[in-house]
This record gives structure tokens, C-alpha cells and sequence, in this order.
């Protein structure tokens, strides 16, 4: 239609020749780093006014066999014996 305009392909290409070159991707990357390491601040402040870690620490505190039973479980439940207490109503202990 415009025999004079430019391919739109143009347009697209120069973002990635800039992070091509080492000194852009270099302050790119810090930049990045700089940036997540500030909203990780940010988000490790606001929600220590909500929930104290200290106390979340306390119920996460497990250890390897406990995860590896509990995911046993969950990939194996058909090898799950259940152990069930069973009563008669005659020998109730007290």
C-alpha cells in the first residue's frame, strides 16, 4: 500500500540487539537482581508484621523421613495399611 514505509520487522529486532550487547545485558541483569532483591525486602517486611516467621518455623519444622512417608502416601496409597481400633461393647476399658 505505502511503497515507502519501512517493514515492521525493523521495529522488533532492536530489543534484542540491545541484549545482545554485553555492557546493556550486564546492567540489565543488575538492575533485575537490585529489583527483586528490594521486593523481597518489602515482602518479607510487610508480612513479618502479620504473621511472625518465628512461629511459621515452628510448624514447618520436619524432618526428611516425615516428608518422604507423607509423600509415600500420597504417590502409594494403595500399600497404606490401615489400622483400625476396633471395640466390642462388653470390654470397655476405663
Amino acid at each position: 500500500m505505502y511503497p515507502h514505509a519501512a517493514p515492521m520487522d525493523q521495529g522488533f529486532s532492536i530489543p534484542s540487539q540491545f541484549l545482545n550487547e554485553p555492557l546493556v545485558a550486564n546492567v540489565a541483569m543488575q538492575y533485575g537482581q537490585a529489583l527483586v532483591g528490594s521486593g523481597k525486602q518489602l515482602v518479607d517486611r510487610e508480612l513479618e508484621k502479620y504473621v511472625p516467621i518465628s512461629r511459621l518455623k515452628y510448624y514447618f519444622a520436619v524432618d526428611t523421613g516425615y516428608v518422604s512417608k507423607k509423600l509415600g502416601l500420597l504417590f502409594f496409597p494403595f500399600t497404606h495399611s490401615v489400622s483400625l481400633v476396633t471395640c466390642c461393647n462388653e470390654s470397655f476399658v476405663s
